[in-house]
């Protein structure tokens, strides 16, 4: 973080912070993503991620909280965790999750998932999570601890089945 930027809770990041996230991103999921240099990235202290063709130090603000694309979270191992949206402009070739019909609906609930429940595809060590894909849709990313699989789904984004059926 530039120590000459206004102190707001969001934070243009350096050209080379950024360029590290694009070139992890591209060598975890064998994507190319060359096009996201053309996008400003913002974070907040929690690292929360945001893309945006915005430039805010153009702009005469005292406080901004959310700007652009939630895009991810950077934790503090530098590992990159994809947000739903995420995860659809990354479009995985490797380490990605594909899940069927009847497990999506556990997925997109909130719940945690089984390792049997998911077919990993082409999983490298070095990546610690993992984008799920249902059909032709990337719907969001997983962590796998030994047998767990831990879903990241937010709270404000999940459906509750017995309340819609």
């Amino acid at each position: 973080m530039d120590k000459n930027q206004p102190k707001i809770p969001l934070f243009n990041l350096k050209k080379t912070e950024k360029e590290e996230i694009i070139l992890n991103l591209e060598k975890n999921y064998g994507s190319s993503l060359s096009f996201l240099k053309e996008y400003n990235f913002y974070m907040n202290s929690k690292g929360k991620t945001y893309i945006s063709k915005i430039n805010l130090s153009n702009l005469n603000l005292s406080r901004i909280n959310t700007i652009g694309l939630y895009f991810g979270t950077l934790h503090e191992n530098k590992n990159f965790r994809p947000s739903i949206e995420g995860s659809n402009i990354i479009k995985p070739i490797k380490n990605y999750a594909v899940i069927e019909d009847e497990i999506l609906k556990n997925y997109i609930s909130g719940q945690d998932l089984f390792a049997e429940d998911i077919n990993i595809i082409d999983k490298t060590d070095n990546c610690q999570f993992i984008i799920v894909k249902n059909n032709n849709n990337f719907i969001g990313s997983i962590s796998i601890k030994e047998k767990n699989v831990f879903n990241y789904i937010p709270k404000s984004r999940r459906l509750n089945f017995n309340k819609l059926f």
